[in-house]
This record gives C-alpha cells, sequence and structure tokens, in this order.
C-alpha cells in the first residue's frame, strides 16, 4: 500500500482492502453543504442540504450483481460534520439502490469502518480528536484525529516503512516525540491530516501546542504540502523538542524535525530558516548559560549568519556556527557522526565546555 493524494486516505484504502479496485471521481474536489438548525433532529440539532459531494469513490456494489462499479461513495461519509457512518445520504449504490435496506447498511458500515480501517492499527491505543473544537490561539491542542502511534501500527504498514526508509526507528519517533499516523481527520477543515505523519509540537512544560501533519514520500510540492500545520495554532514562538533539551551540554539549533530525530537529545527546530525574535528569547532562557550551536543545511548559511546576529543581539553569551560541506543536511547523517561534529565545533569554540 502506498500514500495516495485524495481527500480520505483511511476511506480509500478501507475500500480498496475490500473491493480491491476504487475509482476516484471529481478527485480534490470537498463536498458542500448548508447547515440549517432543524428542533426535529435533537440529536444533531441541524440538518445538512446537500450541494455537491465533491469527491468520490467508486466501487462495485457487494450486494448486488454489480460489475460496472455503481456503488458511489462520498470522502465525506462517517465525518462527524455529516452526522458520522450512519448518513446514508452520502452512500448510494445506483445498480439496485440495495442500501434501502436496513441490513446491507449495518453490513456495509461494519466492513468498512469496524473492519477495514481498523486494520491499520490496534484500536486499543488510538488518540481521538475532540471534533468541533473551536479556535483558539494557545493552549494545549489534541491530535487531529484518529491517529495510531507508530509503535503500535502493524506488519508493513507505509507510514513505518516511509520511517524506516528515512533511517530513523518508528518505536523510538513515538516514545520520545509522540510521533503517530493520522488514519482519519476529525473534521473536513482538517482533511489534510488523514494519512499523513502527525508530529506533535510541545511548549517547554511538554504540553503539544501544535502540530504538523508530514506527507510520506515525494510529490509534486507546489501542488500538495509537504508539511500541513494546525491551524490557528502559534508557531512563531516555538521550539521544537525544547522540552527534551533541558540537560544537553550544548542547544544545537537546527531547521526541521528531521534533523531533530536523527541528532536526538540536545537539538532543537526552528522549522524552517529563520529565527524569529521569540524563538530567540526561549533559546537564551532554556539555555541557561550553555553554548548555543546553530547547524542550519549547507546552503542555508546566509540565513544561519542572521540566526546568529539575532541571537547575539538578544543577549546570547556562547554562540557558535557550523558549517557542514555542500551535499547531505544534518536529517542524513549519521548520529554519530553528527554528535563528533558538534563536539569537535564545541571543543574549537568553547573547550571548557567539551
Amino acid at each position: 500500500m502506498t500514500t495516495v493524494d485524495v481527500l480520505r486516505p483511511a476511506l480509500y484504502f478501507a475500500l480498496q482492502s475490500l473491493f480491491r479496485h476504487v475509482k476516484v471521481l471529481r478527485h480534490g474536489e470537498p463536498f458542500a453543504a448548508v447547515k440549517t438548525a432543524d428542533t426535529f433532529y435533537a440529536q444533531h440539532g441541524f440538518t445538512l442540504d446537500i450541494s455537491a459531494w465533491g469527491e468520490t469513490y467508486v466501487v462495485c456494489c457487494p450486494f448486488c450483481n454489480d460489475t460496472r462499479n455503481r456503488l458511489y461513495v462520498c470522502h465525506a461519509w462517517g465525518l462527524p460534520e455529516s452526522f458520522g457512518r450512519q448518513s446514508w445520504r452520502f452512500v448510494k449504490c445506483f445498480n439496485d439502490d440495495c442500501l434501502k435496506e436496513p441490513g446491507n447498511r449495518r453490513s456495509l458500515a461494519h466492513m468498512v469502518f469496524e473492519q477495514a480501517m481498523f486494520s491499520y492499527g490496534k484500536s486499543d491505543v488510538v488518540l481521538q480528536a475532540s471534533p468541533g473544537a473551536p479556535k483558539r490561539t494557545s493552549g494545549p491542542v489534541s491530535y487531529p484525529g484518529v491517529c495510531y502511534p507508530l509503535s503500535q501500527l502493524t506488519g508493513p504498514h507505509p507510514a513505518r516503512q516511509y520511517v524506516i526508509s528515512r533511517g530513523h526507528d518508528p518505536d523510538e519517533l513515538w516514545r520520545l516525540y509522540g510521533v503517530a499516523w493520522c488514519m482519519d481527520a476529525c473534521s473536513q477543515a482538517l482533511a489534510l491530516a488523514s494519512g499523513r505523519l502527525i508530529i506533535p509540537l510541545r511548549a517547554a512544560s511538554g504540553d503539544m501546542v501544535s502540530w504538523q501533519a508530514r506527507y510520506m514520500g515525494e510529490t509534486d510540492w507546489k501542488l500538495t504540502p509537504k508539511y500541513y500545520n494546525c491551524p490557528d495554532a502559534p508557531r512563531s514562538g516555538l521550539l521544537y523538542a525544547l522540552d527534551r533539551a533541558s540537560s544537553a551540554p550544548v542547544l544545537v539549533v537546527v531547521e526541521g524535525v528531521t534533523d531533530v530525530w536523527r541528532y536526538g537529545d540536545g537539538a532543537v527546530a526552528i522549522c524552517g530558516k529563520e529565527v524569529s525574535c521569540e524563538q530567540a528569547t526561549l533559546l537564551i532562557k532554556h539555555a541557561r548559560d550553555r553554548p548555543i550551536a546553530i547547524l542550519l543545511d549547507p546552503e542555508a548559511w546566509e540565513e544561519s549568519g542572521k540566526a546568529f546576529s539575532r541571537l547575539a543581539l538578544a543577549g546570547a553569551k556562547f554562540l557558535f556556527r557550523i558549517k557542514l560541506r555542500a551535499g547531505p543536511d544534518p536529517g542524513s547523517l549519521p548520529r554519530p557522526l553528527l554528535r563528533a561534529i558538534v563536539k569537535q565545533a564545541l571543543l574549537a569554540n568553547y573547550p571548557e565546555f567539551a
């Protein structure tokens, strides 16, 4: 199984595992509906006036002799805002209208949501977001939907295989950094998180205050964002893995989360190439007279100089830059070599800390 660029990877893969062949219609189009308050629907408080299904998955209906792919499934089927898995306005057999039968409805919902979807992980360890959470600008957040820790995924799961192919240990990423795989986003607004790695961003206290959803694999980054960030969450004042760098002898500033995974404890990521004023303040506060090493990608030497200047002006006492040879970035180097490079640079600049 490989990553597929669809709006609901979990639903797509569930249908694929059940019916083998899945056609995608109206690729990338969201479903459109208007909510109308309705006191007769006490369970939900509203009805949906659907104007467009948007992206639709088409398979052969299992309840009739369908050979022409006449079972249509809207990608929004099962999401909270579409009344969940019981909304039969989002799935229809155009061959024999089989889903008029309650028994067929129960069977299809069971096959898709209780068998196929949950074959991706162990259902006893699920990180479930609260659907419909209000927008906020600060404070803890939850995972963006039904997510599984990398350590709980079984067999040749694509999330584990992707992480391993990049030279990382999936069990370690969960244990140290809480990295999980999002099977299904909790709302249409977070649909881009589905099928991606979820990387928590934590405050120094350890609370998760944001997350990044990393696309697994390679694609045209002009069309698909490599990282999808938690909406409405602050980013300029965050340093990835700061909560794990409190006891390291030197703080190593790197660009991205995978650089942190490679280096280990002591590295913090600015999630970009520039150090913000808030990040500079955080670094100096938590360095507590420890040296700060700036280790950006080889092609970002100019940005490294700007980061050095910002930290120096903010009052950093022990500060130095490390320039790697052109070629691999820090996240591509073996951990022992990367740590040896930092130790050698520390010895050259501040031997009293080495």
